[in-house]
């Protein structure tokens, strides 16, 4: 869907690495009592700093998680059955997010009651993958329109890339106008709020002379540099390959 192959490259780094997930037994989540739109009370159990719930530090910190428990998707489903905020949003991710994949005998639909409460008590990774699964349509009907209503809501607080994700659609029409001066705000914000992925990104555009900015060669490279400089070796790694084609 995606016209830039670099641009799609970051949104693959920035929502996790392709992972296999073993099968695990099958269970039966909590039922939602909340009718669509009701917000449901945060569970008592739900004691995580805003700091481990927030992208992309969310994302390769379970990359993390996953390399160092072998019985992950068992784990993230004790958590999330026992209302454990992370756990919630680590079982919703593994289900929803296009760049894991889950094992025959579980469905993406066990999680998304997660990701709706996640998403109704305001929580931003939550409203970021109840996103995310609208565009996939893991668990959910496809509807991208949908995914804008919640990336709006978790970019309003603050979450990157919610941002990200809202610049990509605004850029390709998807769920939105068609917009590339839209798009480039929200790379901007998602960059200037220290987002490596949106960095990239940027650096992109001033490389390339898209989204109504001129080309520059030095500006791609300054935006190259300092996702580079942002201490995750995956952006570090497509940011030297942008500063490679550049010749810098």
């Amino acid at each position: 869907m995606f016209r830039s192959r670099f641009t799609r490259r970051v949104l693959a780094v920035a929502s996790g690495c392709v992972l296999h997930i073993s099968a695990f037994a099958q269970f039966s989540p909590p039922a939602d009592p909340a009718g669509p739109g009701t917000a449901v009370p945060a569970p008592a159990a739900a004691s995580v700093s805003q700091a481990a719930l927030a992208s992309p530090l969310f994302f390769y910190e379970l990359d993390a998680f996953i390399r160092k428990q072998s019985s992950y998707a068992s784990e993230l489903r004790r958590l999330a059955e026992a209302g454990d905020r992370l756990g919630m949003a680590r079982f919703c991710a593994i289900a929803v997010v296009r760049r894991y994949e889950i094992g025959p005998d579980q469905r993406a639909e066990d999680a998304i009651p997660y990701c709706r409460r996640l998403a109704r008590q305001g929580v931003p990774i939550g409203m970021l993958l109840y996103g995310i699964a609208y565009t996939t349509g893991r668990g959910v009907g496809e509807d991208y329109a949908e995914a804008v209503r919640w990336f709006r809501r978790a970019a309003q607080e603050g979450d990157t890339q919610a941002m990200l994700w809202l610049g990509f659609l605004h850029e390709n029409g998807a769920g939105v106008a068609k917009s590339e001066p839209e798009a480039l705000r929200w790379f901007q914000r998602a960059a200037q709020k220290g987002d490596s992925g949106g960095m990239l990104v940027l650096g992109e555009m001033y490389a390339f002379g898209r989204g109504g900015l001129p080309k520059d060669i030095d500006q791609a490279a300054q935006w190259y540099r300092k996702a580079a400089a942002s201490g995750y070796e995956q952006d570090k790694q497509l940011a030297e390959e942008g500063l490679l084609a550049l010749g810098r």
